[in-house]
């Protein structure tokens, strides 16, 4: 997870990056987050950990970052964006962005 700039924090991204297809949060019709062979069985998605064990393993993550983006993909005031090598998201709420892939 990285600082989001300054001049992103409060401007809809498909303004700034146009290239990618921006979708506000909260993130949804994305089954890899909500299901999947190492997906949570007993709490509701999106999850980030349903996301990176999609396929059966598991990548280690530090429980305060899977925090910070379990609450801006389940709730409004965020926007993600799928490019060709993982997940883009941006948390203007507390200045942040995260790229996040599975494999």
């Amino acid at each position: 997870m990285y600082e989001l700039p300054s001049h992103m924090s409060h401007k809809n991204p498909s303004d700034l990056v146009p290239e990618l297809t921006w979708e506000a949060t909260p993130l949804h019709g994305h089954r890899e987050w909500f299901e999947g062979e190492g997906a949570s069985r007993t709490k509701p998605g999106p999850l980030l950990d349903n996301y990176l064990n999609q396929y059966g393993f598991g990548i280690p993550i530090k429980a305060e970052v899977a925090s910070v983006i379990n609450r801006a993909v389940s709730a409004q005031g965020s926007w993600y964006a799928y490019s060709e090598r993982g997940i883009i998201v941006l948390i203007p709420l507390i200045n942040r962005v995260a790229f996040i892939y599975a494999g």
